[in-house]
């Protein structure tokens, strides 16, 4: 490993270009667009929380899942000799926002309908109110 910086640099920029053969400069166009998404995302987040309108921030989410996994993406698309685990990584990741997005909106058509208090009661033996 190298100890300069430049030729870390330099050892890095050759080993995603020759051996992934993946473009570090489309790499980084990706990562600073997905900053920029991210951060616009999460502080419009925050504030629809502070004022409680919680409708638009499953697909908010979605967008802040969508651009956080876009670089990574490139990556294992266009990417050579990749091992395992990086798509492993890169799956589980997928699954995992997914899910969180399928169960919130659930929850929240649950709640809208009134079936949350029903499924507790029917579940506990009680009587809904």
């Amino acid at each position: 490993m190298p100890t300069d910086p430049s030729a870390w640099w330099a050892s890095c920029w050759n080993h995603l270009t020759l051996y992934y053969q993946v473009d570090p400069l489309v790499f980084a166009a990706l990562y600073a667009l997905k900053s920029v998404v991210f951060c616009w995302t999460l502080a419009r987040i925050v504030a629809l929380v502070r004022r409680r309108c919680f409708q638009p921030i499953p697909a908010l989410a979605l967008l802040n899942l969508s651009s956080t996994l876009s670089p990574w993406t490139y990556v294992w698309v266009f990417g050579r000799n990749l091992p395992e685990w990086y798509t492993a990584w890169l799956g589980m990741i997928l699954v995992l926002g997914l899910g969180w997005l399928v169960w919130s909106v659930r929850l929240r058509l649950r709640r809208s309908r009134g079936l949350v208090g029903v499924l507790v009661g029917a579940a506990s033996g009680e009587e809904p109110a």
